[in-house]
């Protein structure tokens, strides 16, 4: 497993139109997830969800 930086455009999947670039976004290989600052998400209206599981 490894990390390294990367430059990286966000884009709200909702509305493409709204996006953000991030200069220096750490990528970790053994990950499955991202986090990304939440201003960067408020700035192009990306909002919290919580998920639901089910029994």
């Amino acid at each position: 497993m490894d990390t390294f930086y990367v430059g990286a455009l966000v884009e709200n999947h909702a509305d493409r139109r709204k996006s953000a670039r991030i200069s220096k976004l750490l990528v970790d290989t053994g990950s499955e997830h991202t986090w990304l600052p939440s201003n960067v998400l408020e700035k192009i209206g990306v909002t919290r969800e919580k998920k639901m599981f089910l029994s």
